[in-house]
């Protein structure tokens, strides 16, 4: 029964994707339950259980416009995530220099130190 279950699941999992991985225009995918209580997914439900399918999803494929603003939304975010880099380089190189700014004073407060101590 459990194997049964997977299988179906798998064959409606595979059927799904291959709605969606088509070059269609627009349409609709139907749920319906058959007389062997399989649950199955199409585009156009048999005729006996027209009256009982459900619509699942609708679909279409997106317009121009909708891909030219997917695709502006896309380079938004790529031009975002390189400003984000730059910035946290920018702040790690400045991080570095401060410290190795640090480590200079320190090093010159050393020697005027010595410089003191043995003129003392």
């Amino acid at each position: 029964m459990s194997q049964k279950i997977i299988t179906v699941t798998l064959l409606c999992l595979g059927i799904i994707a291959y709605v969606f991985l088509q070059e269609t225009s627009a349409g609709t995918l139907y749920q319906y339950v058959d007389k062997n209580g399989v649950v199955c997914f199409t585009d156009t439900p048999p005729e006996k259980y027209e009256k009982k399918a459900k619509t699942s999803i609708k679909y279409r494929d997106p317009t121009p416009q909708e891909i030219a603003q997917q695709e502006a939304q896309e380079r938004q975010r790529r031009q975002m995530r390189q400003m984000n880099e730059d910035r946290e380089r920018a702040a790690r190189e400045s991080i570095e220099r401060q410290g190795e700014q640090r480590r200079q004073q320190m090093d010159r407060n050393r020697e005027f130190q010595r410089e003191q101590e043995r003129e003392s």
